[in-house]
Parts: structure tokens; sequence; C-alpha cells
């Protein structure tokens, strides 16, 4: 509780600096890992980085891209990080971590993503609880049948 508070608190700080800003969720997990789905970090232009998707592992990585999609208005993506290899040297770092991670990544440069944090607080603050739906993906298919 304590980590959304803080992002909740930096959120507020950077809208009145005017700076760019993104968010971080971890969406699904499989394996061994160090975080869960739920699992959110704010990143900023100025590269503070509030909260946390792993062990430490792939927030680099995870900062790094956020920062194309701050700068460019882009538009949210859903990055999978695979630690499972038994030869994994550029996620894993030797941890053991042994699974997957996949982390949405969208900037919070328009007003409904700014809404998404706003409705958070409004939650917390008021103790209630509350639901909220990202779509990520959206697979379309058309079926054709000819009689």
């Amino acid at each position: 509780m304590k980590e959304l508070q803080n992002i909740l608190a930096a959120f507020e700080q950077t809208q009145n600096q005017g700076q760019l800003t993104a968010l971080a969720t971890v969406v699904k997990t499989s394996g061994s890992v160090y975080r869960r789905p739920g699992a959110r970090m704010l990143l900023t232009e100025e590269g503070q980085m509030i909260g946390c998707v792993s062990g430490g592992c792939l927030e680099s990585d995870v900062f790094e891209k956020a920062q194309a999609l701050i700068f460019t208005d882009g538009v949210p993506v859903v990055v999978n990080y695979n630690t499972t290899a038994s030869d994994d040297i550029v996620w894993g770092f030797g941890l053991s971590c042994n699974g997957v991670v996949e982390v949405l990544i969208e900037p919070l440069s328009n007003q409904l993503a700014k809404g998404q944090l706003d409705f958070i607080a409004q939650c917390l603050h008021g103790q209630q609880s509350g639901v909220m739906a990202t779509v990520f993906q959206v697979i379309f298919f058309y079926l054709r049948f000819h009689l």
C-alpha cells in the first residue's frame, strides 16, 4: 500500500512540475518471479523510478522503453521478459529468477491515462473498492461462411 501511495504522490508532483511520465504495470507472470500482477512503477522523464516491477533485473530496460513512449506520446506496449532460459545472461543476471514477466508500459500524457491514477487515488483515499480494466491486446478475426 505504501508503494502505491508513493506512486500517487510522485505522479501529482510531476504533474505540478509539468513533467512527462509513464506507468509500468506487471500484467502477467509465470514461474518464479519477484513481483506479481498489479505491481506498478512510475517512471519520469528526469529518470526517477518510483515502485518496482521486479527484483531489480528489469527496471533499467523498462525505463528505456518508457522513455521512448514518453517523448513520442507513444502507444502503450506490453513487453515480455523471459528469464527461464538456461543461458539467460541478459535479464536473469544469475539471480535464479527463472520466470516470465509481462509488463504493460503506458505513457501518462493524455487525460484518459491521468484519469486512471486519479481513480486509484480516489479509491485509496476514500478507502473504497474499485475496479479498473485496461485492454492491452485485442485480437480480431473474421469468419466468413458461404452457404
